[in-house]
């Protein structure tokens, strides 16, 4: 009873009243995309009935979808429904092609080792839509990612995942590929230390990233996920819901992976990477 008061309340402080995930939905008439979510707020263009939006999430009966195009925006709820098909042209997993100049495979070196596999990845790390419930793994946890053993084939990197655990520690990300190697911590990953108990080793803990495409978009929302917000977590009970994956530049600092390193800084090369939403169980 506790935990699903604190969700709510966490859902309520947040200003989003319920998630739709990344439903493909169609218009029901003629619409009007909007800049927020009222009748008051700034037409961006015209939809036709019949198109199929990617709705993202849903505020007050009002969905936030992106349209055939990329473009995103606000439609009122009571005029969509589920579609039966997703949206022309835009991938299923992902954020449109570039963000702040940056495209869904960073600015990888056609020099480096295998650079096919890093832009895949990149991709992976700038999946942009929400998971479905039917895309949560249920062995994906935080006890299964602590636990020792073999890493490589444990999860499916396709599907998401629910970690419940406390916040260790909030940080910005490296200068890396995926963002272009950008150097403002705004266009840099939100790097979060999760455990199952306060003044966890190093080890004994797992990552889950905030990507700057999803910081952007809780933004638009009135949302802070920028690193410095997101530091408020530490020390709380947080669960963070995202989608899993194998950052294999890591397997080197893991203890799953490379249990001979005496500089491992992490339990596992699983992450949850996006995250995409999480709620405070206790403070």
């Amino acid at each position: 009873m506790h935990r699903c008061r604190a969700i709510f309340v966490a859902l309520l402080a947040s200003g989003l009243t319920a998630s739709v995930g990344a439903q493909e939905l169609e218009t029901t008439r003629d619409v009007h995309l909007r800049k927020g979510a009222s009748t008051s707020s700034k037409i961006i263009s015209a939809v036709d009935s019949g198109t199929a939006v990617d709705s993202l999430m849903r505020r007050k009966g009002w969905d936030r979808v992106q349209i055939p195009g990329g473009t995103k925006g606000w439609i009122y709820a009571h005029y969509l429904r589920r579609g039966p098909t997703p949206v022309a042209g835009v991938p299923a997993d992902t954020a449109p092609s570039s963000y702040h100049n940056c495209a869904l495979d960073g600015n990888v070196s056609p020099n480096g080792p295998n650079p096919a596999a890093l832009k895949a990845l990149n991709i992976a790390k700038n999946r942009f839509t929400a998971p479905h419930n039917s895309d949560i793994d249920p062995s994906l946890t935080l006890a299964a990612l602590l636990a020792p053993g073999t890493d490589d084939n444990r999860f499916d990197a396709t599907k998401a995942g629910e970690l419940e655990g406390f916040v260790i520690d909030v940080m910005v990300g490296g200068v890396e590929t995926v963002n272009c190697k950008a150097t403002d911590p705004l266009f840099r990953d939100t790097h979060i230390e999760i455990a199952d108990h306060l003044g966890a080793d190093s080890t004994q803990r797992v990552i889950v990233e905030v990507t700057p495409r999803w910081r952007a978009e809780m933004q638009a929302l009135g949302v802070d996920w920028t690193t410095q917000g997101l530091q408020s977590l530490k020390g709380k009970r947080v669960k963070f819901r995202g989608w899993a994956l194998f950052d294999v530049e890591h397997r080197g600092q893991a203890k799953n992976t490379a249990p001979a390193n005496p500089k491992d800084w992490r339990a596992t090369v699983w992450e949850l990477h996006p995250v995409t939403s999480f709620v405070i169980v206790s403070p």
